[in-house]
């Protein structure tokens, strides 16, 4: 019998790249609490917990409904399946809040709770009788199993691997631009701390988007779809204009998000997008991530887009998300606020108000 000793050793030498980059990640966060616990400006350490597990259990929620969007929506594609049987899951997220006032402390909030999800370990579980069932969680804050219910008839097409409970590894990064007139602001400034923070975050999540999408690539190779190895080749382009974005020092560097938006669709990666509400700047953003998606995937052309934008933008759910919210169908931007947005997150006139609170 023939053997090649990459087959034997790579596996092993992956799974202890692995565990050690959680242990140093391990290592740090409890360096973090370390450092505040003993700050004199912390009074009370369980505080400090508190503030984590609330911050903490809202992003896992956002976890879990992004990875069930994707698993239902992807029960027969081979290529999902053994890309999170395999690599994992990429659970991208993505902030449109300012560094500029308040902003900046939820920001760095979310952040902390966006690594924190790399404890996450996702497990798929089968209901009965069509129970749609609810996530159960169990282990520590280090170290979390999720695991997610999935109807029997469609957890029967999952491959036997994961039936059997294989967990998957959760890889969580955040892309963050702020594009309002508080970071006008900020961008004046840019050498505090507050404006940096935006760049660090970037910097700090394009190695992991890296080392994922270049997983993906090698799957896609040891499947053997030509078609498959045909997509992917677009992608190390993407990740080199990519990298160029997060280095740049470019005011409302929205093409970098829009860039890891189509990075991330091409890998089968969970979406979410957010600001500081999550029903104008999001409702800008995920309206124009659609309108890409339409331009790129479905043909519509791009001299069509703006007008697409301004039909999900005031026929669309967003303004019902809107109404839900504050009781108005409108969205909480003034005239000065829409000059300081980019061009494309605008929304269309009738469909903001400036007494409408945000």
């Amino acid at each position: 019998a023939v053997f090649c000793w990459s087959d034997i050793i790579l596996p092993s030498l992956t799974d202890l790249f692995q565990s050690l980059e959680s242990l140093l990640l391990l290592i740090e966060n409890s360096m973090v609490f370390g450092i505040v616990q003993m700050d004199a400006m912390c009074s009370d350490y369980d505080q400090l917990l508190q503030r984590h597990d609330a911050t903490m259990s809202q992003a896992l929620s956002a976890l879990v409904t992004s990875f069930s969007t994707m698993l239902w929506t992807n029960i027969s594609n081979k290529t999902f399946m053994r890309l999170l049987q395999d690599v994992g899951f990429l659970a991208h997220f993505e902030s449109l809040l300012s560094t500029q006032g308040d902003e900046t402390g939820m920001l760095e909030d979310m952040w902390f709770a966006v690594r924190q999800l790399n404890y996450v370990t996702l497990h798929v579980v089968s209901t009965e009788n069509g129970d749609l069932g609810e996530p159960l969680i169990a282990g520590s804050r280090w170290e979390m199993h999720v695991s997610v219910p999935l109807q029997e008839a469609l957890f029967a097409e999952l491959p036997a691997v994961l039936q059997k409970g294989e967990g998957i590894r959760v890889r969580a990064i955040l892309f963050t631009q702020g594009i309002n007139e508080a970071q006008t602001l900020a961008d004046l400034n840019f050498v505090s701390h507050e404006s940096q923070i935006q760049s660090e975050i970037n910097r700090h999540s394009y190695p992991i988007m890296q080392e994922y999408v270049r997983s993906y690539c090698a799957l896609c190779v040891a499947i053997g779809s030509a078609k498959l190895s045909a997509e992917a080749s677009i992608l190390p382009g993407l990740l080199d204009q990519l990298e160029e974005d997060v280095h740049s020092n470019k005011s409302k560097n929205v093409e970098m998000l829009q860039l890891s938006e189509e990075i991330c669709q091409r890998v089968f990666a969970g979406r979410v997008t957010s600001c500081k509400s999550a029903k104008d700047r999001t409702a800008m953003s995920v309206t124009l991530e659609q309108g890409n998606i339409l331009v790129r995937d479905h043909g519509l052309p791009e001299t069509s887009l703006q007008q697409a934008l301004d039909s999900m933008r005031s026929r669309g759910t967003r303004l019902h998300n809107c109404m839900k919210n504050v009781g108005h169908r409108q969205y909480a931007f003034n005239s000065f606020q829409i000059k300081c947005l980019p061009a494309l997150y605008c929304p269309p006139p009738g469909t903001f108000g400036k007494k409408v609170q945000g």
